[in-house]
């Protein structure tokens, strides 16, 4: 888990559009993870790779674990608030990280 951003990472992020062969079952379960939080908290993620989102982003441990170890599940979830928010987000406020979570 990191902050900030709302955004629910899959890997690879070293190329935009560069896939795992299990991308859409990964895609799948962030989502329905995804609808789960939404549920709850009414936070919306965005679902994808940080190279299709943002840009890319070599040197990464997600995709090293995906390419090099047999874990199938590899996420990094960028916790609120969103990147448009007027909060700054790496200096979360402490009464803030309850809500976050």
């Amino acid at each position: 888990m990191h902050t900030h951003g709302q955004l629910w990472i899959l890997p690879y992020n070293h190329h935009k559009r560069t896939y795992p062969e299990d991308f859409k079952e990964l895609e799948s379960l962030a989502a329905r993870a995804a609808e789960k939080v939404y549920s709850y908290r009414e936070t919306k993620y965005r679902i994808g790779t940080a190279a299709d989102m943002l840009g890319t982003a070599t040197g990464g441990a997600t995709d090293w674990i995906k390419k090099n170890t047999p874990t199938k599940y590899v996420y990094v979830l960028e916790l609120p608030p969103d990147m448009s928010s007027e909060y700054i987000g790496f200096d979360r406020n402490s009464n803030l990280i309850s809500w976050t979570t």
